[in-house]
């Protein structure tokens, strides 16, 4: 089983050149990598930690310590809206700024904070035709992990140079029910979220700051209708 990203973008960036593929194969050849790359999201192999003798940049922000972090590639977070309410669904949009080489990339969210219930990803999407859309056109492999809160992107061939911001994708989370209080949507960090080159080496990047949802109780109801606030009722 496919274990990391590495592995993968070995596959999705190696094999077209080296096998000879031609134009009119390369549709059934990516067919057969998305489900490659299906396969890796779900697998909970791929959530395995690093092993001991991983290299270095087996952890993309390893090599960043001795970078000027404000030079570094960043991925930032932007919600569609931050107030919502119980049940309702809020868009995060994911960017990227500042690569001078990118040929793959992973995403992964996690949610913590509020003060009851829960914020979930509902759903993922990877709007290809939007003009700001970090690929524009370029042939590539995509996958998504609702469950896993994760997606994938890798080009066939060469890489692309990102000023940006430039989009990667989107997360819908939903708030539960009895969901209520200020919850914040960050980067999950490790081999979860990653950016690699042509070369399939990983590229260290930063995170911005967290997007954050503010999910108001629901007013309670009457027989009758919504419940009067104190301000109506005097």
């Amino acid at each position: 089983m496919i274990r990391t990203l590495t592995t993968l973008m070995t596959l999705v960036l190696a094999l077209p050149g080296a096998l000879g593929v031609q134009d009119d194969q390369r549709a059934e050849l990516r067919e057969r990598l998305a489900e490659v790359m299906r396969l890796h999201l779900e697998s909970k192999d791929n959530q395995a930690a690093a092993p001991d003798d991983a290299p270095a940049e087996y952890e993309p922000q390893a090599r960043a310590a001795n970078l000027d972090e404000a030079a570094l590639p960043t991925i930032k977070l932007v919600a569609s809206r931050s107030a919502s309410r119980p049940g309702e669904v809020v868009a995060i949009d994911v960017f990227l700024e500042n690569v001078v080489d990118l040929r793959g990339y992973q995403v992964a969210l996690e949610v913590t904070g509020g003060q009851a219930g829960r914020v979930d990803v509902h759903e993922i999407a990877i709007d290809t035709g939007r003009e700001d859309y970090v690929f524009d056109s370029s042939p590539a492999v995509t996958a998504t992990d609702s469950v896993g809160a994760r997606l994938a992107v890798a080009l066939f061939r060469d890489g692309v140079q990102v000023s940006g911001p430039n989009y990667l994708g989107t997360f819908q989370v939903r708030a539960s029910a009895d969901a209520k209080g200020r919850f914040s949507v960050t980067l999950r960090a490790g081999q979860d979220s990653m950016l690699r080159a042509s070369d399939g080496e990983a590229i260290p990047f930063r995170a911005g700051p967290a997007a954050v949802v503010n999910v108001q109780a629901a007013q309670p109801t009457s027989k009758n209708g919504p419940a009067l606030r104190k301000n109506e009722r005097d």
